[in-house]
């Protein structure tokens, strides 16, 4: 059977989706029905996230002269927190809040952290599409979830390349410079080997940073070859649960020494994503309670405990 242009049709093959779009399904597909509560229990973790954390840094910004700056930034995240919870706003507040974390970033430069980029790329990305459309929160979902997937293998090609992982010189130098690395890691050296360390001050030709216990140096070691080999298992269904139960494995040994609450909040909103039901969803309200919690500690309503 011929088509208008006389070519033979009928049992050709359908059209292969675009590359762009096969990409970003490597991360995983949506149902139509679960994928709408997906993408606006996200938007609203998100939201609450860069405004609990603007009230939380205002105690730094206090004694600099860009307070005002970063208070007028706090209110507007917070306005633009309460709005995610109206569907219709959310697209909205996640624009405004957008523009607000870029002026931050801009203005707290050199000293962001990291999450504060991967922020406001999740924000940008929010922003761009309509979440009342399938199609649209389809591209957005998948967008989000390679986010943690390159984010990984970056950070443990950086840490291959930089060669400080591998007779553990970054985390010794992470125990003399702060106490909650030194609480952790005092369980995998000597108790001689973590003094020396920890006397350690920073200054030039402090040192040497290098450790001898083996457990020590193993730890090291494995996390940037954790961080190669955990994208691979988000990129395949066949492995992609076990992936994400041994990326959020990870991150909790990241939080035990880190203890940077809000990239780890952020970093679990994005692997519930890998899921296919709307568990970010289910989870949301206990984050809710969990950022409710950090607020008053910011406002100094409850003791500062755990986190920095």
């Amino acid at each position: 059977m011929l088509n208008r242009d006389g070519a033979r049709g009928g049992d050709d093959p359908p059209d292969r989706p675009p590359l762009s779009e096969r990409v970003l399904a490597w991360t995983g597909r949506d149902d139509p029905a679960c994928s709408a509560s997906k993408w606006l229990a996200f938007a609203r973790l998100l939201l609450l996230l860069v405004a609990v954390e603007s009230w939380e840094s205002l105690h730094y910004w206090r004694t600099q002269p860009a307070y005002p700056l970063h208070l007028a930034l706090g209110l507007l995240l917070s306005a633009c927190a309460v709005a995610g919870w109206f569907p219709r706003l959310t697209r909205p507040a996640a624009g405004a809040a957008t523009a607000a974390m870029l002026v931050h970033n801009v203005s707290a430069f050199p000293l962001n952290a990291n999450h504060h980029h991967l922020q406001l790329l999740c924000l940008g990305l929010v922003a761009s599409f309509d979440g009342a459309r399938h199609a649209e929160r389809a591209v957005l979902l998948g967008g989000l979830r390679w986010l943690p997937v390159l984010g990984l293998a970056w950070a443990g090609l950086q840490k291959l390349l930089y060669g400080y992982y591998f007779r553990g010189e970054f985390f010794a130098y992470a125990i003399s410079q702060h106490a909650r690395f030194s609480d952790l890691f005092r369980l995998l050296m000597p108790a001689d080997e973590w003094t020396r360390v920890r006397a350690l001050e920073f200054a030039e030709g402090a040192g040497p940073y290098r450790v001898e216990a083996p457990l020590f140096v193993a730890v090291s070691n494995i996390s940037y070859l954790a961080e190669l080999a955990l994208p691979p298992l988000l990129l395949f269904r066949r492995t992609r649960v076990l992936g994400v139960w041994a990326t959020l494995g990870y991150l909790v040994a990241i939080e035990a020494g880190a203890r940077e609450l809000f990239f780890g909040l952020l970093m679990l909103g994005l692997l519930l994503l890998f899921f296919e039901r709307d568990v970010n969803r289910r989870v949301l309200p206990w984050l809710v309670a969990l950022l409710l919690w950090m607020l008053l500690v910011s406002f100094g309503v409850l003791p500062r405990w755990y986190f920095t």
